[in-house]
């Protein structure tokens, strides 16, 4: 399980994420309720309960949209119901939030690479929609004889044989009906549509006249009373031809092109070529922007240089000053240093220029002029080094690579020794170790002294402190 803010991985026992902070109690509960509506649905699956697993691991994949164990469970049950396309929807989908190790894979390349198969798959569909089509339009016959071809392509399309039924109990043919719907059955043993008309086959027979229309009015209620996904199928009423739709439409189409061609083409000369003089005239604004804007550039490069040479001329009098004073080694040291970060910063190495003065005691510092000038560095480069250091220190803890990882924290303090972001990843660092009084001295320092300060690190550091059996008030 990982992290929703931070992706980073989450310990079972801790309510909090041990990176970022993060509360995760309620993200865990989500978490386990998707997976307990998975397992219902699994186990629907198993015993052939294929719609009531569809309504399970829907309702799994609403609360845990990246639960991929869920998402190719309800690949595999669409596809067992002969609904190839929702099953590679799904399976798309999983792939999408799961690129690697992913049994969908599998799923997919079982369909994609078997072109006799995804053909078969693709003949089914067409005949089925033509189906619907020709059930829509009134003429059962052709419907059944499509819908028998559909269910020969494809054995387990559990919406061909509802419809085929419907159409035999319109017709009147119930054993046939029956016959289409206990195959349904059979693949999916709860299927609510399937045993409504089933119990409506049963509820006929027992009313059943001589008369041929009365279960074609039963059937009727029975189609109007579907979900909408069989909507399309409900409406067989036999239609007489009717030419006014087909002579409005021509009326309209004439109709249309007299008003494009007389009032909207002349309309559309004027109105291009104003948007050309428009068109021309922004061109010219963009043409002058352009060039002031040039012309500004040109004149911030030249002070920039002049800045510059500036700079480089007052490092070449400090040099000169350094070599001609006495003063001790870590003096020395410490110009040598600020000298190298300015160099660094006059070649844009922020980060570089940011380290290369870290270590520098500015008190020790007696020259005005490497003050002023440790002083711009800082100014310029420590804010953004310490985003960079403190992300790096985590990057490598989460890696194991528990020294450098305190290294990079120590750093990160020296640039703001008042954050308690980084000095809590010390002490994390010193726990790795198997420091645990230096680990515990960090921890008892950010809860003693940063309550206000950073209230998410001493909520932390309360909790390892717990955790390495220290009392805590």
């Amino acid at each position: 399980m990982r992290c929703p803010n931070c992706n980073s991985t989450l310990s079972l026992k801790n309510n909090r994420c041990d990176r970022c902070g993060q509360d995760v109690k309620i993200y865990k509960r989500i978490v386990k309720a998707s997976n307990a509506y998975y397992n219902q649905g699994l186990m629907k699956a198993k015993v052939r309960d294929l719609s009531g697993a569809v309504v399970a691991l829907k309702k799994s994949l609403e609360l845990d949209k990246r639960n991929t164990n869920a998402r190719n469970l309800l690949g595999l049950v669409y596809f067992e119901m002969g609904e190839a396309v929702s099953a590679l929807s799904e399976w798309v989908l999983s792939k999408h939030f799961q690129p690697d190790e992913n049994d969908a894979d599998e799923y997919m390349d079982m369909i994609q690479n078997n072109p006799t198969k995804l053909d078969t798959i693709n003949q089914a569909i067409k005949k089925y929609n033509s189906a619907l089509t020709s059930a829509q339009q009134g003429s059962g016959d052709l419907a059944i004889i499509q819908l028998k071809k559909v269910v020969t392509l494809n054995p387990n399309f559990i919406r061909a044989y509802q419809l085929l039924a419907l159409l035999y109990m319109q017709q009147g043919e119930k054993d046939r009906a029956e016959r289409m719907l206990r195959k349904a059955n059979k693949i999916d043993l709860n299927n609510t549509i399937t045993l409504k008309y089933l119990k409506e086959i049963g509820a006929s027979a027992t009313k059943i006249t001589q008369e041929n229309q009365a279960p074609a009015k039963d059937i009727k209620k029975v189609m109007s009373s579907e979900p909408v996904s069989y909507m399309p199928v409900g409406s067989y009423e036999e239609s007489k031809p009717n030419l006014w739709p087909y002579l409005f439409g021509i009326i309209c189409l004439i109709v249309g092109v007299c008003v494009t061609y007389f009032l909207l083409v002349p309309q559309a000369k004027k109105s291009g070529s104003k948007q050309q003089t428009k068109q021309i005239q922004t061109l010219q604004a963009q043409l002058s922007n352009e060039e002031s804007e040039k012309a500004a550039l040109q004149k911030e490069s030249s002070q920039y240089k002049k800045q510059v040479e500036e700079l480089n001329k007052e490092l070449k009098e400090y040099k000169g000053d350094t070599d001609k004073d006495n003063g001790d080694t870590k003096t020395t040291g410490g110009v040598d240093a600020i000298l190298e970060g300015a160099s660094l910063y006059l070649q844009n190495k922020n980060a570089d220029a940011a380290a290369a003065i870290l270590d520098v005691d500015i008190d020790k510092i007696d020259n005005d002029k490497a003050k002023a000038l440790y002083n711009t560095i800082k100014d310029k480069t420590f804010k953004n080094a310490y985003s960079s250091i403190y992300s790096q220190g985590w990057n490598l803890f989460n890696k194991g690579k528990y020294d450098e990882a305190l290294k990079n924290f120590k750093n990160a303090r020296k640039l703001q020794s008042d954050d308690a972001n980084s000095y809590f990843g010390m002490g994390r660092c010193y726990e790795m170790l198997d420091k645990k009084e230096d680990a515990i001295k960090i921890y008892n320092d950010i809860v003693d002294n940063y309550k206000t300060k950073n209230n998410r690190r001493y909520t932390m550091s309360r909790t390892r402190l717990r955790a390495l059996g220290q009392s805590v008030d």
